[in-house]
């Protein structure tokens, strides 16, 4: 039995950087106290792991894309409180057998009893084990299912017709809300919503004493109410200045009948028919044109009819009908928000009953009751899927040991890409290849960025491959090859972009000459292509102008003879020169001469060859995983050993038997001894080098010299005599 007993962890170097050893259940703990700066990451984005879609949505409980320590936190207490043995755990196990359960905990006392019941509906009440697979089935099948535990019952749901009608108008009503399967039902928010709603409009149409034909001629009567009210007015105003008819005259208004436009504007400023001192409207009287149709349509209507007396309006049976249209008014600003329809009214008088509701509630009831089943079992779910995949995603977040594995693929590569004959295995998504680009130039990674498609579909997908070892010598843009997926999906592969960086020594030390060599490549491309083309331009010109080009005359002055002296001029001074050189390096050692060589390299590579030697030895494998959203504790350095465990050639299987055509055996001969025959010709360039070295520096013979002359010997004058002294 493993238990989460000790609290001490083991530290592993990984690409220079400590990172905290997880073995197993037992050091889940230790993890959960342990300070994030010693993590390997801090955070990661969802789309860049490569596992369990469930999984990882569990993992991500806020469900914002990215994965954080407080999520991995939760996910190791969870793990702590529930279970109480941790082998399944450290065995990456799919199946959990439920007595290592931690009963003594009520979510794993939830979880041991969804499990048992579970097992049950498969026919297995005595056993002990559940898999994954038989978890995901019943959860797919039971997310079809009319109960599935969201509280949401459909109108398909149901066998009662009645309740199925009345589930309809409660969706036209309420809008209803989608259930798990995503069709639309009700739940028990929806039901006393629609309660109140109904009672509110029963107890309101019960005040409703206006009849449908009184309504309609009030609304009718409400367009010309203005107009009616105006026309009453000034038909007062006669009768009451009747006594000085000079105070009220009528105004004649002038109009163009020749103009439509100058008719309805007159008519617009007259009233709807001539006052009447009498105050009564008679649509026989003059009435406004504008009116006439809508006057006679209201005095044609039944209801209108309790207000005429004579065919006629008075002034006080129209003061009667405002009141009767205000209190019609005042009754429909009390109207509910909610107005039935007459027919869907008697639909709900039929089926929203105080016993179908009560059936109603119950369905939604058990339905939730099935939810709360289903939450048990969600947390079963959740357990087997971290008994799975916890301990190896940790060791992609914690530490980064499962990245240098050999045997397959971790959390963290999409796949492995073919190509150039070599294996590249560190390959990531990307969605801005530019971003992606901008960051990972700071870590010194050969990076190739790669466009993925297959024949079935037409959508494409951008991946970054670090190369980390090899050449590039092979490698440019637009080269092919095939992107096989970790799931064995096989794709099309196509380089779009590098970005470039010395992938091996050879590499960092021609990189400098490469770059030269382009370079001047280019000015002299440059250079020739721009006389050539002012040439050709200038041929054109003449040609357009049709004049051709003439050849040189032949000067008759240049004969043999001159020609032949000349020729004999150049080559003494060709001798002379060649005299002057031989003269000169007869002074000059050997080894000067490589020196000098040595001199001009290091001058013009040296600072380069420097200059990309250290950025391979300060290769970061940090900044490749930073962008594409990870954020890294630690730089990871790339070493040569890890770099060929990204990118690799593979050797031949053991035992494998190498075999030629039989008609290429000669060329294949050939070209087993063509180092041979390389190293020969090398040395003897070298040996004949150093012969002409030689001969320039050979001491020179020794001339023979002519007899000495004998040198005269003179004799040197004796000396004067010393003469004697005197005697005194």
């Amino acid at each position: 039995m493993t238990k989460p007993a000790h609290d001490k962890l083991t530290f592993i170097r990984i690409g220079g950087a400590w990172q905290p050893v997880v073995t197993g259940f037992h050091d889940f703990p230790a993890l959960l106290n342990l300070d994030a700066v010693h993590w390997g990451m801090t955070s990661i984005a969802v789309e860049q792991l490569r596992t369990d879609k469930n999984f990882l949505r569990y993992l991500d409980s806020d469900g914002d894309g990215k994965i954080r320590v407080s999520e991995i936190r939760d996910a190791l207490s969870f793990m702590i409180s529930v279970f109480a043995d941790g082998t399944g755990l450290d065995q990456r196990s799919d199946v959990l057998h439920l007595p290592h359960l931690n009963r003594d905990d009520a979510g794993g006392d939830r979880i041991f009893a969804a499990g048992k019941a579970i097992l049950l509906s498969l026919g297995k009440p005595e056993s002990s084990d559940i898999s994954l697979a038989e978890l995901l089935d019943d959860v797919a099948s039971k997310s079809s299912a009319s109960c599935n535990g969201d509280g949401v019952i459909s109108a398909s749901g149901v066998d009662d017709p009645g309740l199925a009608s009345l589930i309809e108008l409660i969706i036209r009503y309420t809008g209803g809300t989608s259930d798990l399967s995503g069709e639309n039902g009700v739940d028990s928010a929806a039901i006393d919503r629609i309660e109140k709603l109904y009672e509110g409009w029963c107890s309101w149409a019960k005040q409703d004493t206006f009849k449908p034909e009184k309504v309609k001629m009030f609304q009718a009567a409400e367009k010309l109410a203005d107009a009616l009210d105006t026309y009453f007015l000034n038909s007062e105003a006669m009768a009451f200045l009747a006594a000085d008819p000079d105070r009220l005259k009528p105004c004649t208004i002038a109009a163009d009948v020749c103009s439509s436009d100058g008719v309805s504007e007159a008519l617009t400023r007259l009233v709807i028919a001539a006052p009447d001192a009498a105050g009564e409207l008679d649509t026989a009287a003059r009435v406004n044109p504008l009116y006439r149709e809508e006057l006679t349509a209201l005095f044609g209507m039944p209801a209108f009819q309790a207000y005429l007396k004579g065919g006629k309006l008075s002034a006080p049976a129209w003061r009667t009908l405002r009141t009767d249209m205000k209190k019609y008014a005042d009754f429909m600003a009390t109207c509910p928000e909610t107005v039935f329809s007459e027919d869907d009214a008697a639909r709900m008088a039929k089926s929203a009953t105080a016993e179908q509701l009560k059936r109603l509630r119950k369905l939604v009831d058990a339905d939730l009751e099935v939810g709360r089943a289903r939450a048990a079992e969600d947390m079963l779910l959740k357990a087997v899927l971290y008994q799975r995949y916890l301990l190896e995603f940790l060791n992609n977040f914690i530490n980064l040991s499962e990245l240098f594995r050999t045997d397959g693929h971790c959390m963290l590569q999409s796949g492995t890409l073919v190509m150039d004959a070599r294996r590249f295995s560190l390959v990531v998504p990307v969605r801005n290849p530019a971003e992606h680009r901008a960051i990972a130039a700071s870590g010194n990674i050969c990076v190739a960025y790669i466009e993925i498609s297959r024949r079935q579909t037409v959508e494409k997908c951008q991946l970054a491959v670090a190369i980390t070892s090899g050449s590039m010598r092979n490698l440019f843009v637009g080269k092919r090859g095939v992107f096989f997926s970790a799931e064995g999906e096989e794709y099309d592969a196509r380089i779009v972009q590098f970005l470039d960086a010395p992938v091996s020594v050879s590499d960092a030390l021609k990189e400098p000459f490469c770059k030269f060599a382009g370079f001047f490549g280019k000015q002299m491309d440059k250079l020739f292509s721009t006389r050539a083309n002012d040439a050709q331009k200038a041929l054109s010109n003449d040609l357009s102008g049709g004049k051709l080009p003439v050849a040189p005359a032949n000067n008759s002055s240049l004969n043999g003879s001159m020609l032949l002296m000349g020729g004999g001029v150049g080559l003494a001074a060709l001798g002379s020169s060649l005299a002057f050189i031989v003269k000169s390096l007869q002074n000059v050692s050997v080894w000067s001469v490589i020196l000098v060589l040595l001199g001009i390299l290091l001058v013009f590579g040296g600072p380069g060859v420097v200059v990309s030697l250290v950025r391979l030895y300060r290769r970061n494998l940090s900044r490749f995983f930073e962008a594409s959203g990870c954020a890294l504790n630690r730089n990871l350095r790339m070493s040569f050993a890890l770099g060929r465990v990204f990118t690799c050639e593979p050797g031949r299987p053991a035992g494998s038997h190498l075999t030629v055509l039989p008609h290429l055996e000669l060329a294949e001969a050939a070209a087993r001894f063509r180092w041979i025959a390389r190293l020969i010709l090398v040395l003897l360039i070298a040996a004949a080098i150093w012969a002409g070295v030689w001969f320039v520096r050979r001491p020179a013979k020794a001339e023979s010299a002519p007899a000495p002359v004998p040198e005269k010997t003179v004799e040197a004058p004796a000396p004067a005599p010393t003469p004697a002294p005197a005697v005194k």
